[in-house]
């Protein structure tokens, strides 16, 4: 329970989130995206037009993931 806890803490952190489609090739497409709100960690709304790429390849095929990043954007790894 305190992993669900700790990325609820992360969700509500961010404004963005690394949405995961897949394409109409079976090939993983991941875009940030905005999200304007939330229901715990089962439902996300974004922001973007029904005549999106994303709309078009969840609408083919559901089946998606979504990655929060925590920290700053800027590091730097090497």
């Amino acid at each position: 329970m305190e992993a669900m806890k700790r990325a609820l803490e992360i969700a509500n952190s961010n404004k963005v989130g690394m949405l995961g489609t897949v394409d109409e090739n079976g090939n993983p497409y991941i875009k940030a995206m905005l999200y304007i709100k939330h229901d715990g960690l089962r439902e996300f709304w974004f922001c973007s037009n029904t005549s999106s790429k994303r709309a078009k390849h969840i609408t083919k095929n559901p089946n998606t993931c979504l990655y929060f990043y925590e920290g700053d954007c800027n590091e730097r790894y090497y």
